[in-house]
C-alpha cells in the first residue's frame, strides 16, 4: 500500500530535520561536547534547530567558522555568545569573563 504523496512530502521535512539534529548532537558529544538544550521550530525549516551547549575550549577547534554574536554584562562578568552551524543547526554557547574595572 502506497501512502498519500501528500502525506510523504508532509513528513519529509521533519525527518530531515530530525535526522540533521541528531547528527549535530552525535557529533558534539563525540568530540566531548556537553550538550545543554535542544530546541526547534517546526515549519522554519533548518533555520530554527538551535543546540546549546557548554563552554569548552575544543569548540573554536571544532567550528572554526565560529562568530561573535553579542556581549551581555552580569554583574562583574561580560557574557560573550558564540554561534556556530554543523548540519544545518545552529549552536550556541556563552563565555563568561571577568571584567575589571
Amino acid at each position: 500500500m502506497n501512502p498519500d504523496p501528500r502525506f510523504k512530502r508532509a513528513l519529509a521535512e521533519p525527518v530531515q530535520q530530525t535526522s540533521c539534529l541528531l547528527r549535530c548532537v552525535i557529533f558534539l558529544a563525540k568530540n566531548d561536547v556537553q550538550v545543554i538544550e535542544v530546541s526547534g521550530k517546526p515549519g522554519r525549516g533548518h533555520a530554527g534547530l538551535r543546540v546549546r551547549v557548554a563552554a569548552s575550549p575544543v569548540l573554536r577547534r571544532l567550528l572554526p567558522e565560529c562568530y561573535w554574536r553579542k556581549r551581555s554584562q552580569h554583574g562583574p562578568h561580560a557574557i560573550d555568545t558564540w554561534s556556530a552551524s554543523r548540519f544545518g543547526v545552529r549552536i550556541d554557547w556563552d563565555e563568561k569573563k571577568e571584567v575589571r574595572p
